[in-house]
């Protein structure tokens, strides 16, 4: 199949996508971004059956095999969508700084946006949490300057809950904590750190993660749950190991 029909399967493949899961009310974003990338797997699958075309001229890949094939990575690119903006889930989740619902991305179908369910309940206090939940919830005592408490949300799934609090400062910047079930393999951030360290802090052996020299990640067990502490800009090691002792265990 030529590849340049390619993107014509994909727009067919999103309106069906579309249709059969009855969209309402919340947008994927970035979703030009991610076809490409699906685009990208696709002519690289294509590339890999050169092989097996030149090995046995009687197979060919059929049109409706590479349909499949383009509805598998448009559902898949959805999903990412939702759950990997700005290197981390939390970019969906919360009050969004413009006053919209929480659970709605603040990019519109104008700029080629899909809707979608957003995964995530935004909760109204950490005791409400700490009921849904079954478990204890460790709260900020300290945050840096300029740095207010604004949300606390949570995803349960299969596996157990992700809960996530936020802190805003007046340029709507934003530092979270996370607690999960140690259980849950992967929290959601597909970051690609350039360095990691390891700390010590208190009783808890914590590995820092920086883009570049900015100090943008640091995690760690206890128990039975895993803690993370995410920044959208760097912060000082100072201002972090100040964040984990802070939380009461």
């Amino acid at each position: 199949m030529k590849k340049d029909n390619i993107e014509n399967l994909i727009e067919e493949s999103l309106i069906d996508y579309e249709e059969k899961m009855e969209l309402e009310g919340m947008i994927i974003p970035d979703f030009n971004e991610t076809m490409n990338k699906v685009k990208d797997k696709i002519n690289k699958e294509d590339n890999e059956n050169i092989n097996i075309l030149e090995f046995n001229k009687k197979y060919k890949r059929s049109e409706g095999f590479m349909k499949k094939q383009v509805k598998k990575y448009v559902a898949v690119a959805a999903m990412l969508s939702i759950l990997v903006v700005g290197g981390g889930v939390y970019s969906l989740v919360g009050n969004n700084s413009n006053g919209n619902t929480p659970g709605v991305t603040e990019k519109n179908t104008e700029n080629g946006g899909v809707q979608i369910p957003n995964p995530w309940v935004n909760a109204d206090s950490v005791e409400e949490v700490e009921k849904e939940c079954g478990f204890e919830i460790e709260e900020f005592n300290y945050l840096p300057e300029g740095f207010n408490k604004s949300e606390i949300v949570y995803l349960k799934s299969d596996d157990g809950f992700i809960v996530r609090q936020f802190a805003r400062n007046s340029a709507e910047e934003r530092i979270s904590i996370e607690k999960i079930n140690k259980n849950i393999e992967n929290d959601g951030d597909y970051t690609v750190y350039d360095k990691e360290e390891t700390i010590n802090v208190g009783d808890l052996l914590v590995t820092v993660k920086y883009t570049g020299e900015d100090l943008k990640k640091a995690q760690w067990e206890k128990g039975d749950f895993k803690y993370s502490i995410m920044s959208d800009n760097k912060i000082q090691l100072e201002d972090m190991v100040k964040i984990i002792e802070g939380l009461k265990f």
